[in-house]
């Protein structure tokens, strides 16, 4: 296969973690919508899972990896409803999506059942 891709997944600050093509912009046209998913405030040992999408638009296959650099507070690979490989590269068709999902659990923060700040 000619090309390979990889989406990098980073977490620059609690409860937010940013998805960005591991390439430069003018070497890949693979989309990565939302580029950023925020989790918002959420209690101490909670699960909460979001998900990004992402397109290849090179018009051509590509071998996708899907890595992570996240704290211990997120989590990513084989997450339930994730269909982007994370473990070793897979063809990702012309025109063809798959979804990242990472899974955010604070382990500092708000206690338990107590009420949200804002």
């Amino acid at each position: 296969m000619g090309r390979f891709a990889s989406v990098l997944l980073t977490g620059a600050v609690s409860g937010l973690a940013t998805l960005v093509p591991a390439a430069a912009p003018a070497q890949t046209a693979l989309v990565v919508r939302p580029g950023a998913l925020d989790f918002h405030t959420k209690h101490v040992g909670t699960e909460s899972y979001k998900r990004a999408r992402i397109t290849n638009r090179t018009g051509a296959d590509v071998r996708l990896l899907v890595t992570a650099g996240l704290p211990d507070d997120f989590g990513f690979g084989l997450m339930p409803g994730e269909t982007c490989p994370s473990l070793e590269p897979e063809i990702l068709a012309a025109g063809d999506s798959c979804d990242a999902v990472v899974r955010f659990t604070p382990s500092a923060g708000l206690p338990a059942g107590r009420p949200r700040a804002r």
